[in-house]
């Protein structure tokens, strides 16, 4: 079975709880592979020019469905979940993949996690008390890595000196941690006669200045974290405030007491360090044998306690080791996940078959006729490969076609206004936007890193019954897309060199439409040939607009490998386009005046237009 573990989009601890994950699924002889979240919202923030968190979301987290349609996902599992897109989370449900949660910081941010939980299969949260606030929700504490915190297999007797100390704090240093220690100077003198290290970023300071010196403040990896806490002999776990956590503000409305444990119990007790924590937290009695792990009421118990047992050596090696064996058998990731499977029946998932080539006998027996049929296809203008295509004509007589370009004029389209205006939108979503009102939609070189955006919101449009009659150029995985909606496939173009466009069209019996012109030319021969009597035309721009060719690949002026020439656009403003374009040009408007019974609608900025010609209308 193959899992996808996407990490939450951010570098706090919770990314090293996907990361443990990972292993632990692995450990459990699943198939894992990862999606990097972190990267991808970083490159999202750097590509897209808003500020929509959506808008970045889905364009970093479109990539996932790709993963999941063509590596043969059966489970997704989103840790933490802020960053992930919920358009995209509904879209792998739709095509029959399990997609589960993982909350890691309920109660704390628990009013913001039940917004975006209510879209997953299965919810984990590892509060009890937010079980209820979620649908489909279980319970599921917190663990510890064994491959990084184990100590008989991390070597505890070899950490570095500079990673060992007698007292160890560890976590990010929130204001009731900071207190604690400053209102305790009993707490203040242990820590400076004792070898102490405080580990966690803050930008709040100790009053004792001997204890600043203490800090490693600023953010190490988890791994590094793994390596102080085996070099500890007490890790001290100071809770953070039990209704609220300063990150995202105040997202515990309800005031939910925490009940959770901190990581840190787990992990000092697997690096056979001793942890001492306060009693605030209920779960220690239900995952840990009573006075298993020491708990202290205030400064003053906590610093005897340590006293105690710095000073008493056979008495701590003899607690560890309890502790230890305890959370070796009880409280690992490799539990978790063995807990999971429990809990959701972790099996393969019926999904819906999209697209594959699988079946090597049919394979060959097209193989064969390729040669033969793309040769006629050169040889007779206008040729389809199979007779269903008469009944795409008769569907076509009573629609509308929409024919949908890459020119920069496609990102100015309003669909409210159904004109060209200033109020820039990004590009796919208004092609989107397009076909939902199409009863054909032809996509001209259709770029798959920005289609995927747009695909997994093709759900929310009436386009199901809609026909995509899509160029050569398009990739197996734009086609997968399309049809998870059923929607049917035209193929036009297929070229004779590329050998797996033709394995795609013939192996799922797409018909296949040639005609000999450039693509421009050929999506609007394909809607005449089909018998539309009306034709909307977007963003074929057929020059250069804004000193670039596309309004997604943002390909320069100077890139263009063309001779460039200038003609007068729409505007009257003069443009640069080149000879192929030009041609392109007078071929449609031959089109457009050998059909004066169909209307031409054309949107945008570019040079496509004829004021003599009745049935072309610009919009500008």
């Amino acid at each position: 079975m193959r899992i996808l573990i996407v990490d939450p989009g951010f570098a706090y601890s919770t990314l090293a709880v996907a990361e443990s994950y990972t292993r632990a699924f692995q450990s459990c002889g699943y198939e894992i592979m990862e999606y990097d979240l972190l990267e991808a919202m970083n490159k999202a923030r750097q590509a897209i020019r808003s500020n929509d968190l959506l808008e970045i979301t889905e364009f970093a987290c479109a990539p996932i469905l790709r993963h999941v349609i063509n590596d043969g996902i059966d489970f997704v599992f989103v840790v933490h979940g802020y960053y992930m897109n919920p358009e995209i989370v509904l879209s792998l449900r739709r095509i029959g993949c399990k997609v589960c949660l993982i909350l890691t910081d309920d109660p704390m941010q628990v009013d913001m996690s039940k917004k975006w939980s209510s879209i997953y299969d299965f919810v984990f949260t590892n509060e009890k008390n937010t079980v209820k606030m979620h649908k489909n929700c279980f319970y599921l504490p917190v663990a510890v890595d064994k491959d990084l915190f184990d100590a008989k297999t991390n070597g505890k007797s070899e950490v570095h000196y500079t990673y060992q100390s007698d007292i160890l704090f560890a976590g990010s240093m929130y204001k009731e941690r900071v207190d604690f220690i400053d209102n305790s100077p009993t707490l203040q003198d242990v820590m400076i006669n004792h070898n102490t290290i405080i580990v966690g970023s803050s930008k709040l300071k100790f009053k004792n200045e001997t204890i600043n010196k203490m800090v490693v403040g600023n953010r190490i990896s988890y791994e590094e974290m793994a390596k102080y806490t085996l070099g500890s002999k007490l890790i001290i776990d100071i809770p953070r405030n039990e209704f609220r956590d300063g990150i995202f503000g105040d997202s515990n409305s309800g005031s939910i007491l925490a009940s959770c444990l901190s990581p840190r119990i787990f992990e000092a007790a697997l690096a056979k360090s001793i942890p001492m924590t306060t009693r605030a937290r209920k779960e220690i009695w239900e995952l840990f044998p009573e006075g298993l792990i020491l708990t202290f009421d205030d400064e003053i118990a906590l610093s005897a306690m340590i006293e105690h047992y710095l000073y008493n050596e056979d008495l701590m090696l003899e607690e560890r080791d309890k502790i230890y064996c305890h959370c070796r058998d009880n409280h690992t990731y490799d539990h978790r996940v063995r807990t999971i499977e429990k809990m959701i029946d972790l099996k393969p998932s019926k999904k819906i078959i999209i697209g594959s080539i699988a079946d090597e006998k049919v394979k060959e027996k097209y193989s064969e006729n390729w040669k033969e049929n793309f040769a006629y296809c050169q040889a007779h203008g206008l040729y389809t490969n199979e007779s269903n295509i008469e009944n795409e004509k008769q569907k076509s007589l009573k629609g509308k076609a929409v024919i949908i370009s890459n020119g920069r004029s496609l990102e100015y389209y309003d669909n409210k206004l159904s004109r060209m205006n200033d109020n820039t939108k990004f590009a796919m979503n208004n092609a989107l936007e397009l076909m939902g009102h199409a009863d054909y939609t032809v996509v001209i070189h259709p770029d798959y890193d920005v289609f995927e955006r747009c695909f997994v919101k093709v759900s929310k449009y009436s386009i199901k019954n809609s026909c995509l009659i899509i160029s050569s150029t398009a990739c197996k995985e734009v086609i997968d897309l399309w049809k998870i909606n059923n929607s049917r496939i035209l193929f036009f173009n297929p070229s004779d060199k590329d050998e797996f466009r033709k394995e795609v069209c013939h192996y799922n019996k797409y018909p296949i439409i040639q005609v000999n012109g450039t693509v421009g030319y050929s999506t609007i021969a394909i809607a005449l040939y089909l018998g539309f009597k009306e034709i909307e035309i977007y963003g074929l721009d057929l020059c250069y607009l804004d000193g670039y060719k596309y309004a997604y690949s943002r390909l320069k002026l100077e890139d263009a490998k063309r001779q460039l020439v200038t003609a007068e656009n729409i505007k009257k403003e003069l443009v640069l386009t080149d000879s192929v374009m030009l041609k392109t040009k007078e071929g449609i408007l031959d089109l457009i005046k050998t059909n004066p019974d169909v209307t031409f609608k054309v949107y945008g900025r570019g040079i496509l237009y004829c004021e003599s010609l009745d049935n072309l209308k610009n919009e500008v």
